[in-house]
């Protein structure tokens, strides 16, 4: 079970993950996008006899309903916590990630700026901070343009 969080159109790629069979939701706060995951889902689920998508507007600062979603094996927040913080600390972060409801939460961050300039601290040490105060482990993945914390709660 995937929990795609603050999804865009990143399931669009489902047919590159290889899936034998996944139960996978995406949420996002865009209902355009939402109602073009949900078309894209019923043919997905055509195609794969293990498929089962859900595509769903959500607002991830209403906590309560993030700690209500489906219980999942993994949960994908990617390049999300920058826009939920709006550079006001990073309190809301921490509260979207203490309520999802998944033991692993994969987590990105952009490495460039819209420019293309490489940013001046690609690593959020806030991030690493965070998880070792909460107790849960976590693994740093770092490419060229995004660096990803696999977080273990």
């Amino acid at each position: 079970v995937i929990l795609d969080l603050g999804c865009g159109l990143n399931p669009l790629s489902l047919p590159l993950m290889e899936l034998d069979g996944v139960d996978y939701y995406g949420y996002d706060i865009h209902s355009e996008q939402m109602d073009l995951l949900r078309s894209y889902f019923t043919l997905m689920e055509k195609q794969m006899s293990a498929f089962n998508g859900k595509a769903e507007v959500i607002d991830l600062l209403e906590i309560e309903k993030v700690k209500k979603l489906a219980k999942a094996d993994v949960a994908f927040l990617f390049k999300v916590a920058d826009v939920l913080d709006k550079n006001k600390g990073h309190t809301k972060s921490e509260a979207v990630l203490r309520a999802i409801p998944a033991r692993y939460v994969v987590v990105s961050f952009a490495t460039k700026t819209m420019s293309g300039k490489r940013m001046t601290a690609p690593r959020r040490i806030w991030m690493e901070w965070m998880c070792d105060r909460l107790g849960w482990k976590y693994d740093m993945l770092e490419f060229e343009n995004e660096i990803f914390y696999v977080i273990r709660k």
